[in-house]
């Protein structure tokens, strides 16, 4: 290979490494396990419940990031249908992540991994009057918002939602008002560190599983 194709081709790993993150992305055990399951036609609610740093916010926002951009996901655990062909299922292009306020901030767990792993320039963050962006579109035709704990219940009707995220347990009023939401199926994935909080979750979604 001449020396001016093997510059090239070097220009152009940086260039994916930097704009195109998510073509390099390697799950651990826990997460690879965790993208699995999402990728199971039977699941509808995946649970993730791990201690602190094992990356279970990240591995949420890749599975999302996955099904908005399919040919950006290289690692062969997204060589599923689900990742590969959202749309075939039937399940809508709109998704929801829901976590508390400090989560959310600029500086946050959520916004951190998604500028970490969403592709450069292919998608338009919207502040929507709050002090950090609370709606995404994708030049892939999806549409997502980001919405707090603290909301009003009321807040969380209305759109049709396919891809939830809950980012650590939900107050279960609001769970089930999301959920509501799901009118043409969809995935819905919780990460979370089991706390006392968290009990409705195991009682709901775990013992009645």
């Amino acid at each position: 290979m001449e020396s001016e194709e093997i510059d090239l081709l070097s220009c152009e790993l940086e260039r994916r490494k930097l704009y195109e993150p998510l073509r390099f992305f390697k799950p651990n055990a826990a997460q690879e396990r965790f993208l699995n399951a999402i990728a199971e036609k039977e699941s509808e609610i995946i649970l993730f419940p791990a201690g602190n740093w094992v990356g279970k916010t990240a591995a949420a926002i890749v599975a999302l990031s996955a099904c908005c951009w399919p040919e950006k996901a290289e690692h062969e655990v997204f060589n599923q249908p689900l990742f590969k062909n959202w749309e075939s299922f039937g399940y809508p292009k709109r998704a929801r992540i829901i976590s508390t306020p400090k989560e959310l901030e600029t500086i946050g767990s959520v916004q951190t991994e998604i500028k970490k792993w969403w592709p450069a320039g292919k998608y338009k963050p919207d502040k929507k009057g709050k002090q950090y962006p609370s709606e995404f579109t994708t030049d892939t035709g999806w549409v997502m918002d980001l919405m707090s704990y603290e909301q009003a219940i009321e807040e969380f009707e209305g759109a049709t939602i396919g891809f939830f995220i809950f980012n650590e347990p939900p107050p279960e009023a609001i769970f089930n008002a999301c959920m509501a939401r799901r009118k043409f199926g969809g995935k819905t994935l919780i990460p979370m560190t089991p706390l006392t909080d968290s009990a409705w979750i195991y009682d709901k979604l775990v013992r009645n599983a």
